[in-house]
């Protein structure tokens, strides 16, 4: 961020348009600081196709509100017991190959 007045102003991102290997066009955004945030996964025909699905993209997401997915929390729930699960074995793993080499 740059500093204009005493307050901060958000740097802008960078939209690029490239053709794949495949003959599509696709898009990635990425912040000032060079990270890559979003990309459009979905290849267009022609460089008007992405043009004007960026420009809806644009509009959409000035005025989209956030929204979870029903399945989310318990999405979420799974993972954290699924590495909690790792983490077990993990430590497992270690002290019976610590107990082995004693």
């Amino acid at each position: 961020m740059t500093k204009k007045n005493g307050k901060q102003k958000a740097r802008p991102g960078k939209l690029t348009r490239y053709l794949g290997v495949d003959g599509q066009f696709f898009w990635t955004l990425c912040g000032a600081n060079g990270e890559c945030v979003s990309d459009g996964s979905q290849g267009y025909s022609s460089l008007t196709g992405l043009t004007e699905a960026i420009a809806t993209s644009k509009r959409l997401m000035a005025s989209a509100i956030v929204v979870d997915s029903p399945t989310l929390k318990a999405d979420m729930e799974r993972a954290a017991a699924s590495r909690a699960e790792i983490r077990k074995t993990a430590i497992q793993s270690a002290e019976n190959a610590t107990v082995a080499t004693a």
